[in-house]
């Protein structure tokens, strides 16, 4: 079980590319601000899995990694799946993913590091 007090957590929505609304958890080491990222990880489960179950090793992630390594922990609800809008016969999830990264870019800045862990179709 990790620390809770190593990690700090914000839930969110991202709005896609076609009006789609992603329920999203960052997860970051306490301490580490917005202006020291250098890195974002999408945590993209396979679906019809939904952030809940990628959750727990995102937090574990980063409570290990700590503030040292500049980076964060985005996990998302992919389309039609958990708490997203959307139908579950809807499998745009390439606009997910893009509408995630660019969510990203606009809040840590075009120089941060974007990273995809994992792929929605199996």
């Amino acid at each position: 079980m990790w620390d809770r007090s190593a990690t700090t957590e914000e839930s969110f929505g991202i709005l896609t590319d076609d009006e789609l609304a992603l329920e999203a958890t960052l997860v970051r080491p306490a301490g580490l601000t917005d202006q020291e990222i250098r890195l974002v990880q999408l945590w993209v489960p396979k679906y019809p899995l939904t952030r809940s179950s990628l959750l727990p090793a995102a937090r574990r992630e980063a409570a290990v990694a700590g503030t040292g390594s500049r980076s964060v922990n985005l996990v998302f609800d992919l389309r039609g799946s958990g708490e997203s809008d959307g139908v579950p016969s809807d499998e745009g999830f390439e606009i997910d993913i893009g509408s995630a990264r660019e969510w990203a870019k606009e809040r840590f800045g075009s120089q941060v590091d974007i990273r995809q862990l994992g792929f929605p179709d199996l």
